[in-house]
């Protein structure tokens, strides 16, 4: 009997313990712990133009290469880090590494390896960048498009909002596999 009174008990600690570990992985995201995405590496088509080409177009750069911009900047554009991990991101992580894998635990299933939930953390990861693309940047402040660029954007019927333009880059984001590393 005394074993069925225990067994509640330490699964309980185990559900803590845990959730303690869940806090502590997403708190070391972007910093212990690593998510990238893997883009594809060749070049994206070109976009619109509002007239017709006479010659080829201009060689484009990777659906990789425009990423990397969002974050690193260029010379004529500033950085606009759409990949940057926020303390609600984090958050938002946690909470649904819990939801999704807390039950199991409870009942005395297994405890996920670190990089099991990491690996599922970036696929969360991964679908909050696409949706911050996807709103033009949404909860981050970010310096605004000049005035003429957003105004090219609207004549060749492109949405104005910040890293996107043609969608490739968005597209790709969404397809892409979360690749979960330890520094």
């Amino acid at each position: 009997m005394s074993a069925t009174v225990g067994q509640p008990r330490n699964d309980l600690q185990r559900g803590v313990q845990f959730l303690a570990s869940i806090q502590s992985l997403v708190q070391s995201l972007g910093s212990t712990w690593t998510i990238e995405f893997a883009l594809p590496g060749g070049p994206r088509q070109p976009p619109r133009t509002l007239r017709p080409r006479k010659h080829a177009a201009p060689k484009q750069p990777s659906i990789a290469q425009v990423a990397m911009w969002q974050i690193t900047g260029t010379r004529r554009m500033p950085a606009r880090n759409l990949f940057v991990v926020t303390d609600h991101d984090r958050t938002m992580i946690g909470n649904a590494l819990a939801q999704r894998f807390a039950q199991r635990v409870l009942e005395g299933g297994p405890m996920l390896a670190a990089q099991n939930l990491m690996t599922a953390a970036g696929f969360l990861w991964r679908d909050m960048v696409a949706a911050r693309f996807a709103a033009g940047g949404a909860d981050l402040t970010l310096p605004p498009l000049t005035a003429d660029y957003v105004e090219r954007k609207r004549r060749l019927g492109y949405y104005t909002g910040i890293g996107t333009m043609t969608g490739q880059t968005i597209s790709a984001l969404r397809r892409a596999q979360p690749i979960a590393r330890k520094r």
